[in-house]
């Protein structure tokens, strides 16, 4: 099974949104961990959301090790590790304990996928 050049992701829900504060992430391009000859990339939108209007400051300083943390994550994975839902999944839920971890004592509520190509 080969997946797609370009995947597109996107997220529509029928519930009213979360009340919280949504900071854009700048996308994020790296290369997967190498499984066959050619290199694979992924180019990635993200948007995280917090709770706190205190937190927007606070936020501006932690956002640079936010970035760092996911790079070198997304680096770390192959293309085998995205395929399907389940991959999707799997990706979600692995940025959002990276960016909790990484913001405590900050409250990290999600991290939305705005866009994601795999090439």
């Amino acid at each position: 099974l080969q997946l797609p050049k370009r995947v597109k992701v996107l997220c529509i829900s029928t519930e009213d949104p979360p009340i919280g504060m949504y900071f854009d992430l700048p996308k994020i391009v790296v290369n997967l961990k190498p499984t066959r000859g050619t290199p694979v990339y992924i180019s990635i939108k993200l948007v995280i959301q917090m709770n706190q209007e205190g937190d927007r400051k606070e936020f501006k300083y932690i956002s640079p090790r936010i970035l760092d943390g996911f790079s070198g994550f997304l680096r770390d994975i192959s293309e085998d590790f995205l395929k399907g839902s389940i991959g999707t999944y799997r990706l979600h839920e692995e940025l959002l304990l990276r960016a909790s971890t990484i913001a405590a004592p900050l409250k990290v509520n999600d991290v939305l996928i705005k866009e994601m190509i795999v090439r």
